[in-house]
């Protein structure tokens, strides 16, 4: 399924839930993103927002800030996998804050988490 919002629409929030399947997020503005797979991936790419929550239970969650990370209190973790920060690796967990609301919070069981 493929979803396209007219270039310049502004969302306060969007939500999104899949079982199987992966969930691609490209050139969006949206105050508030979530969004859930039960198996699956997670991309984001040149989307702009305040908060951010990724989740799988199995799956890669792949997060592209476009170089903003710094902007964002960061918490990210998986329970087997690995974690990268700024293409920094970390064991299962990465946690940082920084002054200002704007937030990414993702978490996997299975797989690896990027944030970059």
């Amino acid at each position: 399924v493929v979803i396209t919002i007219p270039s310049g629409t502004d969302l306060s929030r969007l939500n999104i839930n899949v079982n199987v399947g992966d969930v691609k997020i490209r050139e969006l503005t949206a105050k508030e993103i979530n969004a859930t797979v039960n198996v699956g991936e997670i991309n984001i790419r040149k989307a702009d927002f305040d908060e951010l929550s990724a989740e799988t239970n199995v799956g890669e969650i792949d997060i592209d800030t476009d170089g903003k990370f710094g902007e964002y209190s960061i918490n990210v973790s998986t329970d087997v996998g690995e974690v990268s920060v700024d293409h920094q690796k970390f064991k299962r967990h990465y946690n940082s804050h920084v002054s200002g609301s704007k937030k990414i919070t993702a978490n996997t069981n299975v797989g690896e988490v990027s944030v970059r």
